[in-house]
């Protein structure tokens, strides 16, 4: 998942319900959310997305938004660490219905364990995870 800042603004035509267009960047697939702050904090409530834009009147100062979104990986992009543990996980899958080889088959069980923990690791250390920020809804309990 990406986040960017929306710049690219186009006042709507008179037809629609919203007052500005925002073009998407072009690798994306989905929308997560669209936010008024770079924080990603402050979400925008009342949008709209279409193929290309996404329609809203919620706006900064600037007229910019920020967007969560789910973008289109290019696979050169993909880390080694996640290449090396695909390629054992494929081989494990696809290992007895070609080889028939039960030996086989535990020692790619036992390297695919050992890619995912390493890659586990690495990826546990490389990716901020995302923190709650405090609310008096946070501490209620049902």
């Amino acid at each position: 998942m990406k986040r960017t800042e929306l710049t690219n603004r186009t006042v709507a035509t008179s037809s629609s319900k919203y007052k500005y267009n925002y073009a998407f960047p072009a690798q994306l697939l989905a929308v997560k959310g669209a936010y008024h702050d770079e924080g990603y904090s402050n979400k925008v409530r009342l949008f709209e997305s279409s193929p290309k834009f996404l329609n809203t009147d919620a706006t900064n100062s600037d007229e910019s938004l920020f967007l969560w979104y789910i973008s289109v990986i290019d696979e050169d992009e993909f880390p080694q660490y996640f290449i090396d543990y695909f390629k054992y996980k494929l081989a494990l899958d696809l290992c007895f219905n070609l080889t028939g080889d039960t030996d086989l088959l535990q020692m790619l069980a036992q390297q695919e364990q050992k890619m995912l923990l390493t890659a586990k690791n690495i990826d546990a250390k490389q990716v901020q995870t995302r923190t709650i920020q405090a609310s008096p809804f946070t501490a209620i309990r049902g």
